[in-house]
């Protein structure tokens, strides 16, 4: 099944197409070029490439938060537009989930961060074993002191990867590892492949984003 994922949730963007778990193509940009009005001329670059048309593409899948606002509403405005059109399913993913995604085959636990608002991240728990990976919490908002406490409770090696430069020096525990990692188009694209082969698809009428402080504290539901 032909997968077109779209990161916009960060300074990167990205689209990649995948084939089941085979990638077709991929192409990344940063800087000026990182703006979403581009994004279509991005897709026809990454279906050209891969010998497909628009057309072929049978599902959407697209970063739906936490990240910037205007990536978001532009990523997601795009596919949203491209499933009507082509009348295919179309799937948000958490930033978060596609980060922890690059690191689904180590053992352990995963802590995906991005940055918030002022001294707070945007930040999910994931566990990983035998290649797969497990929410332990869902996506949240907290603060250094807050994340300290959730993982002291937590057991054998962290992986804390992500946009970690303004939270790798304020952890000191030695269970931690440091892992630079961003939610790639890829990831996006295999995580909605997973999502549309079981029904879990979303309706392109009420697909919003969710930024920072829609989230809150309050609906940090730890289970790890």
């Amino acid at each position: 099944m032909r997968i077109l994922g779209i990161s916009s949730a960060t300074k990167i963007l990205g689209v990649a197409l995948v084939d089941d778990e085979k990638i077709l193509a991929e192409y990344s940009v940063t800087g000026e070029q990182a703006k979403t009005e581009n994004l279509i001329i991005f897709i026809e670059e990454v279906l050209k490439k891969a010998g497909f048309e628009l057309k072929d593409v049978e599902g959407l899948a697209v970063t739906q938060g936490p990240g910037s606002y205007g990536g978001l509403r532009g990523g997601l405005q795009t596919a949203k537009t491209l499933a009507q059109v082509l009348k295919i399913p179309v799937v948000g993913i958490s930033t978060l989930e596609a980060v922890a995604y690059n690191l689904e085959s180590v053992e352990g636990t995963i802590l995906a961060v991005t940055d918030a608002s002022r001294d707070d991240f945007n930040l999910a728990l994931f566990g990983t074993s035998a290649g797969k990976l497990r929410r332990l919490t869902e996506d949240a908002v907290a603060n250094m002191d807050q994340i300290v406490k959730l993982l002291s409770q937590v057991k054998g090696t962290i992986y804390l990867t992500g946009i970690i430069s303004d939270i790798s020096a304020k952890l000191q525990m030695t269970n931690i590892k440091m892992v630079e990692s961003l939610p790639l188009p890829v990831n996006v694209a295999k995580l909605g492949l997973k999502k549309i082969r079981v029904g879990e698809v979303d309706d392109y009428l009420i697909l919003m984003p969710y930024y920072s402080e829609k989230l809150g504290i309050k609906e940090w539901k730890s289970n790890a």
